[in-house]
């Protein structure tokens, strides 16, 4: 992170990963052709993919490594339990 950006870092290493899990695994076989899945599909990719890799990538030019692995171990944990507050979910 100290020679590149982190937007490049992530841009890259999630269009890799992106191209190869799709070759290998297509999730997928077809796509519905229509203007209300492609909207969706990219608001899914753009806030639930590349702005937290981004904003944890940038993380670690302010706090260590192991506090952002370790913040990012009990997300799971932090996601249910907001579950259960917010949407009365019950597990």
């Amino acid at each position: 992170m100290t020679r590149q950006s982190t937007i490049s870092v992530t841009g890259w290493g999630l269009l890799i990963s992106g191209l190869i899990l799709t070759a290998i695994h297509p999730v997928w076989p077809s796509l519905p052709s229509s203007p209300t899945v492609y909207l969706n599909l990219s608001v899914v990719i753009v806030m639930g993919t590349i702005i937290p890799t981004l904003w944890q990538n940038h993380a670690l030019g302010h706090i260590s490594g192991m506090t952002v692995a370790f913040m990012d171990a009990f997300e799971p944990l932090a996601s249910m339990i907001g579950s259960i507050i917010v949407f009365h979910f019950q597990p």
